[in-house]
């Protein structure tokens, strides 16, 4: 099964280390991207039917004390439309940008891989994001109220990572610090951990150290993100 595209979407989750053994022998990526691009499609389509995106802009707007005239109000609807599509446009374009940094780091390592090689490492590493957005969609589908700033700052719906201990009036900067220890980060690190090994053939402390910098700077540019705009650390 994990010989086959298809099947090494699932087998990055439940058998990773023999799917990367395969992918090693044969990279692919391409349906490993589809897939994600389809769930990010659905999972932003459920959530952000629950939630009026030009109210919340307003809300913002207003909160810093500025004021909302009619021409605003048309631009913030316009970019209510426009922006969950760009959002999901912006997957594939991250993924080549993550899968060009893999190629360089693990060649660096003294590993070898091309840029079909680090793209699978990328795409089958981050797949518990799948299960992430399936499980956001089940959850808000049950009646979970949504709120894309708190949503944002705590890098989803789901109550899976420490946020929650974050104190009333807590500070964007240690909501986000706290979010990052999140059950699907460590899973997908540990994937990134295994596919950076297996196929770039990087030993496994040099691609841990590789992938926790690559995470360390992702929270890093999060937590700068929170502290400009609040909202935006997600």
């Amino acid at each position: 099964m994990i010989d086959s595209a298809a099947g090494r979407v699932v087998g990055a989750l439940v058998s990773p280390k023999a799917t990367f053994e395969s992918i090693r022998q044969r990279p692919t990526w391409v349906l490993a991207l589809v897939v994600l691009v389809l769930a990010t499609v659905v999972t932003q389509a459920v959530i952000y039917s629950q939630v009026d995106m030009t109210e919340v802009m307003r809300q913002q707007m207003e909160a810093q004390g500025q004021e909302v005239d009619e021409e605003q109000l048309a631009q913030m609807e316009n970019l209510a439309l426009v922006g969950p599509a760009c959002g999901v446009l912006m997957v594939p374009v991250g993924y080549a940008v993550f899968g060009l940094i893999l190629m360089v780091l693990v060649n660096l390592a003294g590993g070898e891989a091309n840029f079909h090689r680090a793209m699978a490492i990328a795409t089958h590493g981050t797949m518990p994001l799948l299960v992430a957005g399936l499980l956001s969609v089940l959850v808000v589908l049950a009646g979970a109220e949504v709120d894309p700033v708190q949503m944002q700052l705590e890098g989803g719906i789901l109550t899976s990572n420490l946020a929650f201990l974050a104190p009333d009036g807590a500070s964007p900067m240690l909501v986000v610090l706290l979010s990052a220890l999140d059950v699907f980060s460590i899973w997908n690190i540990v994937l990134l951990v295994l596919g950076v090994s297996i196929v770039g053939g990087v030993g496994t402390g040099a691609g841990a150290a590789m992938v926790g910098v690559l995470w360390v700077l992702w929270i890093g540019f999060r937590v700068a993100m929170a502290m400009l705009a609040p909202g935006a650390g997600g």
